[in-house]
């Protein structure tokens, strides 16, 4: 497939420095930095990322922001925080450290909701921890840099503000040709709203809206669908809504590449060449149930730190009191009306995987089939 690159920032309300930050960080962290979960994490293991850092500046947070967009791996337990991925900032000043984050607003709401812990020499203590089970956890050390060592159960990654600049030229645009792709599983409709709400891993019942999403994975069509998805209006202005939707496939795309290794034995050759030699046997390890199963909860939790980081919040009291007192038709308005509100977007589906299933059950149908696409976009984007 053709590729594809956008300025796509533009269209938010970000200055030009906040743009090429976030520019220069994906490029940094997906190009630059070596894979943070190595040759992979799969399901069953007991190892999570833990990244360093020694600063706070404006271009580090950028980093940060982009490890929480990607940091992502299906060994993350949600009933227990096991495995979560840490991102530890050293700093003599954990409190100014933390109020910085918290003033940073391209973190959007997930320092709110996160795991917060501080740790002095090596007492760790925990300040904050959710009713929302994030994969994210933070820390906040008066530990030196140079003194975390990896260690069994540990993949450790070590940036140094001093070692990141003029490490690459900026290109101001983001690859979206992938993000394209994962935009197409949204117009697929009826194949997958008219599926019932349970049984999600029963693979056997998407094939039909599988086989609609290959046979649509044409390029006027996938071009149709993205510039349709986030059309300027009659004044010219981007709805900020659309353009984080475009965004969210985008974000979506960046991580799976991980989730395959997850479940695919590389054997020293990339994701890449094992899609094209042995297609077949890569969706029959996919579609096993306890395979699929962690992936979509791993794509939910996903989902989860990129909503807040977006600007997303989870429902209120009030906003559930006033979902809960209607059914049908008017409930679905509700949900769509706070979701859609520019200045204060709300999400009924920012919630546990476990609470997903109960108070909107029909989205997890799109987790699953997202996760069943997944190698074909890998393929598609690459031809």
């Amino acid at each position: 497939m053709e590729r594809y690159n956008d300025d796509i920032l533009k269209r938010l309300d970000i200055n030009d420095s906040e743009r090429k930050d976030w520019y220069y960080a994906r490029q940094y962290v997906l190009d630059v930095l070596p894979p943070l979960d190595r040759t992979g994490i799969e399901p069953s293991s007991f190892t999570h990322v833990h990244v360093v850092t020694n600063s706070t500046d404006n271009l580090m947070l950028a980093i940060i922001r982009q490890i929480c967009l990607v940091a992502h791996y299906p060994n993350f337990n949600e009933e227990t925080g096991a495995n979560r991925t840490i991102i530890t900032i050293c700093t003599k000043n954990p409190s100014d450290a933390l109020n910085k984050i918290k003033a940073y607003r391209y973190l959007g709401n997930l320092i709110k909701h996160c795991k917060i812990s501080f740790v002095d020499n090596d007492k760790k203590s925990t300040i904050q921890d959710e009713s929302l089970p994030l994969d994210i956890e933070f820390e906040f050390s008066k530990k030196t840099i140079d003194s975390y060592t990896e260690s069994d159960g540990v993949f450790l990654q070590i940036i140094k503000i001093e070692n990141i600049k003029d490490s690459i030229n900026v290109q101001e645009c983001f690859d979206v040709t992938k993000g394209m792709l994962v935009n197409m599983v949204y117009t697929i409709g009826a194949e997958i709203d008219n599926l019932p709400a349970t049984d999600n891993a029963n693979i056997e019942r998407y094939s039909t809206a599988l086989n609609m999403f290959c046979y649509r994975l044409k390029h006027e069509v996938i071009r149709e669908k993205w510039n349709n998805s986030a059309k300027p209006n009659k004044d010219g202005k981007y709805n900020k809504i659309n353009i984080k939707n475009q965004l969210s496939s985008i974000f979506c795309a960046d991580c799976f590449e991980s989730k395959l290794k997850a479940i695919v034995d590389t054997k020293n050759i990339s994701v890449l060449e094992c899609l094209q030699n042995d297609f077949d046997n890569i969706m029959k390890q996919l579609c096993k149930k306890e395979n699929i199963n962690v992936l979509a909860c791993c794509e939910h939790a996903r989902w989860n730190v990129e909503k807040l980081i977006l600007g997303f919040k989870p429902l209120s009291s009030e906003d559930w009191y006033n979902i809960e007192s209607c059914f049908g038709t008017e409930r679905n308005k509700r949900i769509s009306k706070l979701k859609k509100d520019e200045d204060n977007p709300r999400h009924i589906d920012l919630c546990s995987c476990r609470d997903l299933r109960r108070v909107h059950p029909g989205n997890m149908k799109y987790d699953y089939f997202l996760m069943l696409a997944m190698p074909q976009i890998f393929l598609s984007a690459a031809d």
